[in-house]
Formats: C-alpha cells, structure tokens, sequence
C-alpha cells in the first residue's frame, strides 16, 4: 500500500495575509529591541572623591552650646576646629580613623588655609604631615548659631596628591545626597 499524500492548500487571501504580518511583526520586534524602552542606561558618574561627615542636630547643637559658654572657644576658629578634630581623631575617639593612614596631630607639618570656596563659602584647610607624599584637604563650614558665634564644623576631607591645585579642591567638591545635619 502506498502511502497517501495530502497537500494542504492554502488560499490566496491567508497567504497574503501572512506576506505582509510576518514583515510587519518583523520590523516591529526589531524596532522594540533598538528603541528598548524598558532600559534606560544610567548616565556613568565619578564616584565623589570626598568623605562626607554628617552631624546631628543634637550633636551641633551641644557643641553650640560649649562653644557660647566658653568651654568649647576653639569651635569659634575655624583652623582651632580643624586642629581639635585632627587630634579627636588620632586619639581613636573620632570617627574617621584618619590615624590608620598615618595622619595624626602629632605627625601635622603644616596647615595652609587655603581661604573660601567660591561656590558656597565653605574654609578649605590644606594639612601637610610629615613622611607622606600626600596631604589632606579638609573643608570647614558654619552649620549653626548666629553670626559672631557660630561655629565651625569639619564636613568633610581629601586625601589627595600635593601636586594638585588649589582650585581644583573646589570644583571637585559635590553636595552630599543628604542634609548635612542629619536628624532634625
């Protein structure tokens, strides 16, 4: 016995149909895959070169406080303020460990104020220590009280090469996601 063959046919009409969806379905998926409107590249940012230090309300207000009373006079100065926080900080009670990279007070050749930051008049402090080829650019700002007595706050640093000019100091400075004053 032979087997039968069957031809299927398929009219006219189904074949134009399927001429003209398939390239259209085509060019379709095509379009979606180039256009992809379900991923949006992020555009590349630098990391921010800086560490940002945030205060509390609490905290700034308490050294407000020292500071009004005369117990805390040296937060009225601002390279008194960068001095203190070196030394808070090298005594292991502050909260940067800059002395695990060697930069401690006792190790400071020099500080240089490197005056105000055009963008938002924060003090730029440049601290040479000794036996490193880099240094530390450290940025000073007033966060609360009036104006005579206010004080100042250490809101952030750079470690950074020697080499490096001094207005480079402020344009690499970005503002932090968050307030600076955290908890209010």
């Amino acid at each position: 016995m032979e087997p039968v063959q069957r031809h299927i046919h398929i009219s006219r009409k189904t074949k134009k149909f399927f001429f003209i969806i398939i390239p259209v379905i085509a060019v379709l998926g095509v379009a979606l895959l180039v256009w992809r409107p379900w991923y949006t590249p992020k555009p590349y940012v630098t990391p921010d070169p800086w560490v940002h230090i945030s205060y509390s309300h609490e905290e700034l207000q308490q050294a407000q406080k020292l500071a009004d009373s005369g117990k805390r006079s040296d937060l009225l100065d601002p390279r008194k303020t960068l001095t203190s926080f070196v030394a808070t900080d090298a005594s292991g009670e502050g909260s940067l460990d800059l002395h695990t990279q060697n930069l401690n007070i006792t190790h400071v050749q020099s500080i240089q104020d490197e005056g105000k930051d055009p963008k938002n008049g924060d003090r730029l402090f440049l601290v040479t220590f000794s036996q490193q080829e880099n240094v530390v650019v450290f940025r000073l700002r007033q966060l609360l009280g009036t104006e005579q007595t206010k004080i100042w706050s250490v809101i952030g640093y750079l470690i950074t090469s020697s080499s490096s000019s001094g207005a480079s100091y402020s344009t690499t400075w970005q503002e932090s996601d968050g307030p600076f004053i955290s908890g209010q």
